[in-house]
């Protein structure tokens, strides 16, 4: 395990920005809380963008690179935030990057840290604050540790105090301390630490190590994620990140070419007027702000900001797609649309090619987000409006109507066995227990109640469902119609904390945890995980079948694994065995892709793969009946994002998909047969348009070399069924027509 050196490291770490440049940790650290990313139980919509209902925080991710790696894939998103202001020192202050993840950031996140010096040369580190790689800030509560015992502990670990079950491990020593970061799952983060002196830009030697063996080193202004594929000494470049304006990020299509997806800048002069009183305006000029991102297919992400008169504010107010689509922001309420008491969005109107939404939050002259009782009302395009109350940033209270008067659905959720005025009520510490009363509108309305419990580091270890009738106003007294128990084994090796030990479901109340794996005559799902390895990989799971006592019956399965923590044998119910091998890549120690499945009665199943993008090439079935994939077009040109562009069948029919950007847009649209290329079109060829969200709206059907029929969809997916002769055409499809009604059509465009 390699680790950062956290005071003796910090001169030299490198946290290099979009803009190649760095920042010093007081910039860093000064938006406490999770106003960014997704915090644990925050009440998030859209999917494009995503909105914190509570602070209207925009959250914008853009996939760079996706592939397959030696134990996790290698995933790499550019991600941005909209909250671009706080008020610091008595005037507004830009967050780093103007709401970007950094180069490194965007990969491991990173960490914050008091560094301090006793007694001349003892050194304790403390105030541990992890900042994700999402933009989420995750603290860890009074963690401490020293480099000499004589003061404090050498070493300490906790979780995250928000419920993400994050674990943070300190270690010290006479030579200097190190921190880790692992996720519930056992994944360690090994992201840089700073204290708030300058860190240098772009200097030599800089080296981070991720769990996955991805080493990030940067190096003359270029930053290279290497993923180890192979083993510790094979390193293969995942992405290589250089240059100031554009930064190109470059990674390796199909036939090894080079693809890019560059970030540009635009220089803007910046003067904000928010008018809140005893904060002073932020002016700058020649700022670099993103001004668009060109994809590698040729598409891009374009962005414009709020204009001041002259001036720009630096608040985003457009972000085009790469599909055509458009989606504008508009600020409002507050003090020119921003909370002066913590720098987020009073009030935001959203369109998109859907219509508008907006966005009202109360109280927002003179208190935080984290306040209590706080409103924020949502008028989608309808209009239909939807209520949320919020106490110290999680959603109390949510009221939902037809239009703006009718009231349909209230939600209410009481925290931590509080039920006394819950839609205000303060939510002190972490989120141990949650009730949510559901009661629809209507005179006489009874309220159902569902329960979710949880451990001190955020798993859910008991779901209670009660009926309609339940009483409100305290502790649930009825019994739940529907129970669920879940517990967890001993974490089997370092930061392993979410291992399942058991699950029961029940018709009722639930045993105590130390009864889960016992069944009794409530009991209708019950299923046991034992023998974790070291890496948390399960050795066997059991089903209960029925019985209770000394007639129970279950049905198990048992599985081994390699040294990367591949499956190699699973053993059924019966006994049968199945053996899974990895592909090598041509490298002796890779064994990362799944290449072969030999089941029992002596069938197999076999895989290849293009390790580059690791993406499927070829798949043999059990009958030895072959399908291909290929990457690259029917004119020769390697897709840049991997997606498929042929499909060769079993009987050797070809079927071929092509892209193409919409015409006069910025974006791109999936132009090609949805989901029918494994067969040959003796029938027909088809074409499918996504609309400015990328949702499929139409469906092209044509006879080969005249098109017969439209079907227009409208803004929904695609619902197809498809029938093969025995030659492999394909003889009809369904779909929705202009009238919403279904319709068939085959071979030669009859309705059927």
């Amino acid at each position: 395990m390699t680790r950062h050196t956290v005071f003796a490291f910090a001169k030299i770490a490198m946290f290099v920005l979009l803009t190649g440049s760095a920042f010093i940790l007081n910039e860093a650290r000064a938006q406490v809380g999770s106003i960014t990313g997704y915090p644990p139980f925050a009440t998030i919509q859209g999917n494009v963008d995503a909105i914190n209902t509570v602070n209207l925080n925009v959250h914008l991710e853009i996939p760079v690179v996706h592939r397959t790696g030696r134990k996790l894939p290698f995933d790499y998103n550019l991600s941005y935030d909209s909250t671009v202001y706080y008020p610091s020192g008595g005037r507004w202050t830009p967050v780093p990057n103007w709401g970007w993840r950094g180069i490194t950031e965007a990969f491991l996140g990173y960490q914050t840290a008091t560094l301090t010096v006793v007694n001349g040369n003892v050194y304790v580190i403390s105030n541990l604050t992890f900042h994700d790689s999402r933009g989420t800030v995750h603290t860890f509560g009074n963690l401490e540790a020293c480099s000499s015992s004589s003061v404090c502990p050498t070493s300490a670990t906790g979780f995250a105090t928000d419920g993400s079950g994050l674990l943070e491990w300190l270690t010290c020593n006479s030579s200097g301390c190190y921190g880790d970061v692992f996720t519930p799952s056992g994944v360690l983060i090994d992201a840089p630490v700073f204290f708030g002196q300058n860190v240098p830009t772009n200097g030599p030697g800089s080296l981070f190590v991720d769990s996955n063996n991805v080493i990030v080193s940067v190096s003359n202004g270029t930053v290279t994620f290497k993923d180890t594929v192979f083993n510790s000494s094979q390193q293969d470049t995942a992405l290589t990140v250089s240059g100031t304006n554009p930064v190109n990020y470059v990674y390796t299509g199909p036939h090894t070419t080079p693809e890019t997806v560059a970030v540009n800048y635009g220089s803007y002069s910046i003067q904000t007027n928010f008018g809140c009183s005893g904060i002073a305006e932020y002016t700058a000029s020649n700022v670099a702000l993103v001004s668009s991102i060109n994809l590698a297919d040729g598409t891009k992400y374009t962005f414009s900001y709020e204009k001041n008169g002259a001036y720009y504010t630096g608040r985003i107010t457009q972000i085009g797609l790469p599909t055509g689509g458009v989606i504008a922001y508009q600020y409002s309420g507050g003090s020119n649309g921003i909370d002066c008491a913590d720098g987020t969005t009073a009030g935001l109107a959203r369109t998109t090619p859907d219509g508008k939404w907006t966005y009202t939050r109360s109280n927002t002259t003179s208190v935080t987000y984290k306040a209590t009782g706080i409103t924020t009302t949502i008028l989608d395009p309808a209009p239909n409006k939807t209520v949320y109350t919020f106490s110290d940033g999680l959603e109390t209270q949510r009221q939902v109507y037809a239009g703006s008067s009718t009231l349909l659905d209230t939600v209410l959720t009481c925290y931590n066995g509080n039920f006394a005025n819950c839609a205000t009520a303060s939510i002190a510490g972490q989120v141990t227990r949650k009730d949510a009363y559901h009661t629809p509108s209507g005179t006489g309305a009874k309220t159902s109640l569902s329960e979710t419990f949880y451990n001190s580091i955020g798993l859910v270890t008991q779901g209670n469902e009660f009926d309609y009738g339940i009483n409100t106003g305290a502790a649930p007294t009825g019994t739940p119609i529907k129970a669920i128990l879940s517990t967890y084994a001993p974490a089997p090796g370092m930061g392993v904390n979410n291992r399942l030990a058991c699950i029961q479901v029940t018709a009722g109340s639930s045993p105590a945890p130390s009864s889960c794996s016992t069944p009794s005559s409530t009991t209708k799902a019950l299923t046991t995980y034992t023998g974790y390895d070291g890496y948390g990989n399960v050795g066997a799971v059991s089903r209960w079948v029925s019985g209770t006592g000394s007639s129970v019956r279950w049905l198990s399965r048992s599985y081994t694994y390699n040294s990367f923590g591949n499956v190699a044998t699973l053993a059924d119910v019966n006994g049968a065995q199945t053996a899974y091998s990895y592909n090598n890549c041509a490298q002796t120690n890779y064994l990362g892709l799944l290449s072969g499945i030999n089941e029992p009665l002596g069938l197999s199943r076999s895989w290849t793969w293009d390790c580059n993008g690791g993406v499927e090439t070829n798949i043999v079935d059990e009958n030895g009946q072959p399908t291909q994939y290929g990457y690259v077009s029917q004119g020769g040109t390697p897709d840049p994002l991997w997606r498929v562009s042929s499909t060769t069948d079993p009987l050797s029919n070809v079927g071929w998909r092509s892209y193409t950007a919409p015409s006069g847009s910025a974006g791109a649209t999936a132009e090609g047969a949805p989901n029918f290329y494994h067969f040959h079109w003796l029938c027909y060829r088809g074409r499918t348009f996504d609309d400015g969200l990328s949702r499929p709206t139409n469906l092209y059907t044509a006879e080969t070399g005249s098109e017969q029929q439209r079907l227009r969809l409208g803004p929904k997916y695609l619902r197809m069924e498809r029938h093969r002769l025995r030659n492999g055409t394909i003889c009809s499809l369904f779909g929705n027509s202009a009238s919403g009604t279904a319709q068939r059509y085959g071979c030669h465009n009859h309705a059927v």
